[in-house]
């Protein structure tokens, strides 16, 4: 990841599962840590609850404008939940910071609309937002037991694969069990998609495209969506079809 590039630039991050700011600013390469950082403190996470000592929006809406004051190179913004965290991330955005923050949608395209729907206006999304990853997690099958399984041609098909991808031969792996996994299982997989908000895309929020039209045009840009990534994860035997279709359904 360039993060000289993405300067100026938001990149949000799609989470199913919650991505805590210490988190992300750990996952930053080495050169970066030199970067001046700012971190809101008073956040206190127990068990599957988040308890703020102060009123959350008026703190992180607050607490962003103080940072700003300060200039810094990065800021992680754990969740954009409403317009004012929305407005003022744009803004950081525009003036030169790189912003890397969360946002709760279904895919990556809907992320865009889904800023849109909260007020931002389209012109600020389309010249702000730089980078959408929308992400699953996948049970890993257990390198030890995993086995072939035999899939008819059809059921392929309609899962998602193409003619193409049946015909280059690859094997349909599935779960069967050892001591060294769980129920054939080992671990996790992400299955992520990745866009780039290209000048074809901007033109589409710029117009107040829905989130349908903007998943059409990532196609033909060479986007892959969540399914497609999902499959291709079972192509190489990473995961089984069965896990990959209960994660990316809908998809």
């Amino acid at each position: 990841l360039d993060l000289e590039a993405l300067r100026g630039r938001v990149v949000l991050i799609e989470a199913f599962q919650m991505l805590c700011p210490g988190c992300v600013s750990h996952g930053l390469p080495q050169a970066t840590r030199v970067h001046q950082t700012f971190q809101l403190k008073d956040v206190v996470v127990i068990g599957l609850h988040t308890v703020f000592e102060h009123h959350e929006a008026q703190q992180s809406a607050a607490a962003l404008r103080a940072f700003l004051r300060q200039d810094p190179d990065v800021i992680l913004v754990g969740e954009i939940r409403d317009l004012e965290t929305a407005e003022i991330a744009v803004k950081a955005a525009q003036t030169g910071h790189l912003v890397l923050s969360t946002l709760h949608t279904n895919s990556a395209p809907e992320t865009l609309t889904r800023l849109r729907n909260m007020g931002v206006p389209s012109f600020n999304i389309a010249t702000s937002v730089s980078l959408i990853i929308a992400q699953r997690l996948a049970r890993r099958l257990c390198s030890h037991c995993k086995e072939a399984v035999e899939v008819p041609k059809p059921s392929l098909l309609a899962m998602g694969f193409t003619e193409q991808d049946i015909e280059s031969g690859f094997t349909v792996f599935g779960p069967k069990g050892c001591q060294k996994c769980n129920n054939g299982y080992k671990g996790r997989v992400g299955i992520y998609e990745v866009v780039r908000v290209t000048d074809g895309i901007a033109r589409i929020i710029m117009q107040d495209g829905n989130s349908i039209e903007i998943a059409d045009q990532c196609r033909k840009e060479g986007f892959n969506d969540l399914r497609r990534s999902g499959l291709l994860k079972v192509m190489q035997g990473v995961t089984s079809l069965e896990e990959m279709d209960r994660v990316t359904s809908g998809h």
